[in-house]
């Protein structure tokens, strides 16, 4: 089953009429590892953010689609994922890549909502 990552790169795949075995060449690598990544038995490498969003001219959203896709993989919440909307998955990528700009003060209010039950 693909993880977070996996569904992205097999969809940007699609999109550009590619093989697992040209991706793995673009990101170089071997088609082993690619698949091993997209399965969650390996960690998907830090540097390939920046070469797939090169080598694919990823516009914004898609860069934030990535990032939110490698850091879920990376970090094991993909017992999560599969069980959410693509909305929410959404908002799971968008909090993500904001988690770390975020005032103290706004997610102590955060914490604040969850632990009161209000969200």
């Amino acid at each position: 089953m693909l993880n977070p990552i996996g569904e992205f790169l097999q969809h940007l795949r699609t999109e550009n009429k590619e093989k697992w075995k040209d991706m793995a060449g673009k990101l170089g690598t071997d088609p082993q590892f690619l698949s091993n990544v997209c399965n969650g038995h390996r960690r998907c490498p830090d540097h390939w953010y920046e070469l797939i969003a090169n080598c694919y001219e990823l516009d914004e959203g898609k860069c934030k689609e990535l990032r939110g896709a490698i850091s879920i993989t990376n970090h094991n919440l993909n017992f999560i994922y599969e069980k959410l909307s693509e909305s929410d998955k959404n908002l799971v990528f968008t909090l993500a890549n904001l988690v770390d700009t975020i005032h103290p003060k706004h997610k102590e209010k955060i914490w604040d909502a969850i632990n009161n039950g209000w969200i």
